[in-house]
């Protein structure tokens, strides 16, 4: 048996050998047509959510920070030299909303921010700085004096939210107002 697969085997090699130079067929089918140079993705898809507005159920203040506070909010607080006047519209940012008020001669700010759970659970006091617990303020509340005042930190049913203001009478007092807001 070893000799006839042996000669088995060279009469393979010798007819594959006579087969010359010629083109191997193509099968397969032809390739695709090679992307535009110029760009990374032949077809960009736009997968974000149409821009309609509206505010997933139960978002902190209805998906817009800037109806935390009205002016009658602002207007009814002593923010440390009296009471303040809203100057212009309430600027939104990705996170909050600063409320500029004139109190006097003086310029000062209101910032309502969202908040996490960990921002509620530490709220990142500089150190020897105590955390204050709050009472009658939301379902929870701690306060954190800040170099541009004073910090309440709220949650609510809904999720949680900071009142930055001049000093911790009016922070406590705008969160407080701020709270029936908060929860849909």
């Amino acid at each position: 048996m070893g000799v006839s697969c042996l000669v088995a085997g060279l009469m393979v090699l010798s007819a594959c050998g006579d087969a010359g130079p010629e083109s191997i067929p193509v099968t397969v089918g032809s390739l695709p047509e090679p992307p535009d140079p110029g760009t990374l993705l032949p077809v960009v898809v736009d997968t974000a959510p149409p821009d309609d507005g509206t505010a997933p159920p139960g978002a902190l203040f209805g998906g817009n920070l800037c109806t935390a506070l009205t002016d009658a909010d602002l207007a009814a607080v002593n923010l440390g030299g009296g009471r303040g006047e809203l100057v212009g519209d309430p600027a939104a940012t990705f996170d909050g909303c600063d409320y500029t008020l004139e109190v006097g001669s003086a310029t000062v700010h209101v910032v309502v921010t969202a908040r996490s759970q960990a921002d509620f659970a530490n709220p990142s006091a500089a150190d020897g700085v105590p955390i204050d617990e709050l009472n009658g303020i939301g379902d929870a509340a701690r306060g954190v004096e800040r170099e541009s005042g004073y910090e309440v930190y709220v949650k609510v049913s809904n999720g949680w939210f900071s009142v930055l203001a001049p000093t911790e009478a009016s922070a406590r007092a705008l969160a407080l107002r701020a709270v029936p807001r908060a929860t849909p």
